[in-house]
């Protein structure tokens, strides 16, 4: 079984997104024995299935080359739903004009 080392992913996925304009909003690895990369992506205009399809295209491409062909894991490429929070500072103006439900550390909520 690799070991796969998120640092090492995270560079194979810079070299996936390019000049897309995406972002990572979350990645994580699972682990297990067949280990689950999920990485959540973003980007200024949102995201499809195009865009996802061909970044797990690419980072599956980069995967073999760094860890061998026969490397074993499962890939999940997605966006974040709209249930999922604002991590990441450029994820807020994308949204600039919407209502948004706001949970402060101190458990209150506020919409606005």
């Amino acid at each position: 079984m690799a070991q796969y080392d998120r640092q090492r992913i995270q560079q194979l996925l810079a070299d996936a997104l390019g000049d897309s304009g995406l972002y990572v909003v979350d990645l994580t690895v699972s682990d297990s024995v067949m280990p689950k990369i999920t990485v959540t992506l973003d980007g200024p205009n949102g995201l499809g299935i195009q865009e996802c399809a061909q970044v797990t295209r690419r980072l599956n491409r980069g995967m073999e080359e760094a860890y061998g062909e026969e490397a074993a894991y499962s890939l999940e490429v997605t966006s974040p739903g709209a249930d999922q929070p604002l991590t990441d500072p450029r994820q807020y103006t994308r949204h600039i004009g919407r209502s948004l439900l706001l949970k402060l550390q101190d458990g209150t909520e506020k919409t606005g």
